[in-house]
């Protein structure tokens, strides 16, 4: 799975270091956790000017597909 992110985070931090919090709307607490696996810069990113600001990780593992396993959806 990928999710945007800023540009300027690519040249500051490594995707070892980033994770995602999914399954929860609370900043540090609840849901899981899921570890980045690649950092991917816009090449039109303008430091200076701050255009083109956006970038793309790469999510290790499927978000999305664990999410709905773990929890059942009722409709109705």
């Amino acid at each position: 799975m990928n999710c945007i992110v800023v540009s300027y985070l690519t040249n500051r931090i490594s995707a070892g270091n980033v994770q995602f919090r999914a399954g929860s709307s609370i900043r540090g607490s609840g849901g899981n956790l899921h570890p980045a696996a690649v950092l991917i810069a816009n090449p039109l990113y303008d430091s200076y000017t701050i255009d083109f600001d956006v970038a793309v990780a790469r999510v290790s593992d499927n978000v999305c597909t664990n999410f709905f396993k773990k929890k059942q959806l009722e409709l109705g």
